[in-house]
């Protein structure tokens, strides 16, 4: 035998035996079925034992998946809501993702927390609140000349409304008003100084609040270092690409905004709460510096000093809350003061109106071609938007609400009283009394007199008194 061959045979040899298995045994589905149950069943009463025994948590359904030995109860229920934070976040970044990109398509009416169809509702309530507060808290005269303030206040006044008031002598200006806004002129230009306030402090950067130093500036307002720089990056921003400038301010703006908590409602909310509070304390700032700007306190009756600092930083701080809102839109608000608004005031005009307290009709054209002499409130209007294109067309929110030369007013009678001081004395109480009484009461001493004390007064000729006898 060759060797090979050998050597072969000899390697097969000391290969070890193959087992040989036996066939395998094909269950019965219903007999494995059983079986099955039967593990489960048992499964269950296991688990059952071990709750009884407190080996595992009673509120675990599966043993291997939702226990976890290492931690406690406490951990666990930190665990779950840690998850559910978690899922609301992913919710929360997919609704905004969507609402998102129809905002970018040019469907923004539902996008923002301040819907566009409120501005105008919202902007009539709290320009109503400034001058709610003025009426309040500032003097009413009936005095055209208003005599309880000297000439430097006067001018003043005048000089601080620059854009609001036109530029003439305080008396000048007020004579040439009706009578019924004389009676509340101070309370007027007291309401001009705080939306002035607002739209300068508030409306024109939406970044003012972030990071506050501690400088307070009295007239144009101190802007938080971090928020003006933000403020100068928009601005540089707007000029290469203004949709997208649009855009990134009210996502920035929308971030910081934690008054609602729809939207990215679970992040970490330690940056916009934090300044939030910041925003409430530089708006009472404001408001104790605009008490002590000695234009502003001449208008003002003597009052509590607490009692204004508290109201009128209610005040500020809801003003500076709105501005909040209407900078998370992407349709930015504008306006435009005394200087950019018609000089002759128009009934048809689209721009301004007059004041309410003027009285005048909606046809009424007694007031066309006069002269507009201040402006209660600005026109404001809205610009920009994804789908413009680059353009910025004006989209009117609200007309200007405007003061125009009047003279005698609507209600010519009020002409002759004012010039009476609403605040005098009177020396006896016949002067109180209407003209048609003080004429009745001469009549009444006449017959007092005629009939004399203790006599009874005669009866009305043609009537018999009751019980007396006709005579005969």
């Amino acid at each position: 035998m060759p060797i090979a061959e050998a050597q072969k045979k000899r390697v097969l040899e000391e290969l070890p035996k193959p087992i040989v298995k036996s066939p395998i045994e094909i269950m019965d589905i219903k007999e494995w079925g059983r079986l099955r149950e039967e593990e489960e069943e048992e499964a269950k009463r296991t688990k059952m034992m071990k709750k009884e025994k407190e080996e595992i948590p009673w509120w675990v359904e599966d043993e291997e998946d939702s226990a976890n030995p290492a931690l406690t109860f406490e951990e666990q229920q930190k665990h779950i809501e840690e998850l559910k934070g978690a899922l609301d976040i992913c919710w929360a970044e997919i609704g905004s993702h969507r609402e998102d990109t129809q905002f970018m398509h040019g469907y923004y009416d539902t996008w923002p927390e301040l819907p566009l169809c409120r501005w105008e509702l919202q902007l009539d309530h709290h320009v109503s609140a400034c001058w709610d507060w003025a009426y309040n808290y500032c003097i009413t005269t009936r005095r055209s000349k208003c005599e309880i303030l000297s000439k430097e206040q006067k001018k003043d006044i005048i000089t601080s409304l620059k854009g609001w008031v036109v530029q003439d002598d305080f008396d000048t200006t007020v004579s040439r008003l009706p009578p019924n806004i004389r009676y509340t002129i101070l309370v007027n230009f007291a309401s001009m100084i705080i939306l002035k306030d607002c739209l300068t402090l508030f409306w024109s950067n939406p970044f003012w609040y972030l990071d506050v130093d501690d400088a307070i500036s009295n007239s144009e307002g101190a802007e938080a270092p971090f928020g003006a720089h933000l403020h100068t990056l928009y601005k540089t921003f707007l000029k290469v690409e203004p949709r997208l400038a649009h855009h990134w301010r009210a996502q920035t703006t929308r971030l910081a905004n934690v008054r609602y908590q729809a939207h990215f409602s679970k992040r970490d909310l330690t940056f916009g709460l934090a300044n939030k509070e910041i925003l409430r304390a530089k708006a009472y700032r404001f408001a104790a510096a605009r008490l002590q700007d000695k234009v502003f306190r001449c208008l003002l009756k003597d009052k509590d000093e607490n009692i204004l600092k508290t109201t009128l930083g209610d005040l500020y701080v809801r003003m500076a809350e709105f501005a909040k809102d209407l900078a998370t839109s992407q349709p930015l608000l504008e306006w435009r003061l005394l200087d950019e608004i018609p000089t002759e005031f128009d009934q048809q005009s689209k721009v301004i109106e007059t004041a309410y307290i003027h009285g005048l009709g909606v046809r009424e054209s007694r007031l066309n071609r006069h002269q507009v002499i201040a402006i209660l409130r600005p026109y404001f209007f809205r610009t920009g938007g994804w789908n413009r294109e680059g353009r910025t067309p004006e989209v009117m929110v609200s007309r200007a609400h405007v003061f125009v030369e009047d003279r005698v007013g609507r209600w010519a009678n009020d002409a002759h009283s004012s010039d009476e001081d609403a605040f005098s004395t009177h020396s006896s109480d016949e002067d109180e009394l209407p003209t048609r009484r003080k004429k009745r009461r001469p009549n009444k001493a006449k017959i007092e007199k005629k009939v004399g004390p203790g006599k009874q007064k005669p009866a009305p000729k043609g009537k018999a008194k009751k019980g007396a006898k006709k005579k005969t």
